[in-house]
């Protein structure tokens, strides 16, 4: 199989998408072997979430092998993507609702959760630059535990991005589309999230079997457990027998004909 082979079947029909969340130098190691090893288990070719100055630190740019390696990959069919800028958020909670997403859901990461229009775009430009100063293009936005504001989502497409993500769809900017693409995302901050994780993703990819997009989100905490590790390459496996492996520049209207998304619904944003 090619590098940029879609799968296991070159006929149209649902898609899956591994992405890789939270790529930075830091974590170049941890997810350099699993990426061969989703290969072998079938993915090829994944879209990976670069977030450009990691909780405020130094930027990806000034790490040559890191940069290198990404244009490797991008060089096999993968998909390069920006994650936020620092993926940490910097502002005063304002409600009971916001306290818990801000402090207990992301612990402190909903970085594009409350956060005006010109303050995402600002980010999101400074993201872009980052990428077009080393030469690698981007085309898609996925904000940190995909929670974005309107204001946000505004930039996005001021800022020219081709897609965006929410945890249960994939949105094609520029033709206003809206592909349901529910998340497979395991929880292992603590040992019981990772138990209850373990019952959880696999039961949430039997209710999702028949989603026109089916996506797997892996995070660099998720590949120190071995058990966790194994679960997911299995499901990737799993999966790519059944859907067509891609990445989400995949599922843009130029993508070429073989790797065109299965027609799904959609709706007008």
């Amino acid at each position: 199989m090619s590098a940029h082979s879609t799968g296991n079947s070159p006929e149209r029909g649902p898609r899956f998408v591994l992405s890789l969340h939270d790529v930075t130098p830091s974590t170049r190691e941890s997810f350099n072997p699993f990426i061969r090893d989703a290969a072998k288990a079938g993915v090829e070719r994944t879209s990976l979430l670069v977030v450009p100055r990691w909780h405020g630190g130094p930027s990806f740019t000034r790490d040559e092998k890191f940069i290198v390696w990404l244009k490797e990959l991008e060089s096999q069919g993968h998909d390069i993507s920006l994650h936020g800028f620092q993926h940490v958020a910097v502002y005063t909670t304002h409600s009971p609702l916001t306290w818990f997403m801000h402090r207990i859901y992301t612990a402190g990461e909903d970085e594009f959760y409350r956060i005006s229009e010109e303050e995402a775009l600002h980010k999101l430009k400074n993201g872009l630059e980052a990428f077009k100063g080393v030469g690698i293009r981007v085309v898609g936005f996925t904000a940190p535990a995909w929670l974005m504001s309107r204001e946000a989502r505004s930039a996005t497409i001021r800022a020219g991005f081709e897609y965006t993500t929410t945890f249960s769809t994939v949105e094609l900017l520029k033709t206003r589309r809206c592909l349901r693409a529910p998340t497979l995302v395991f929880s292992t901050r603590k040992e019981w999230r990772r138990a209850v994780s373990k019952l959880w993703v696999p039961l949430w990819k039997q209710m999702n079997k028949d989603a026109p997009v089916l996506r797997l989100a892996m995070h660099p905490r998720d590949l120190e457990h071995r058990d966790i590790r194994k679960i997911a390459l299995n499901m990737i496996e799993e999966i790519a027998s059944t859907h067509t492996p891609c990445t989400y520049r995949d599922l843009l209207p130029d993508a070429p004909a073989d790797q065109e998304p299965h027609a799904t619904a959609e709706q007008t944003t």
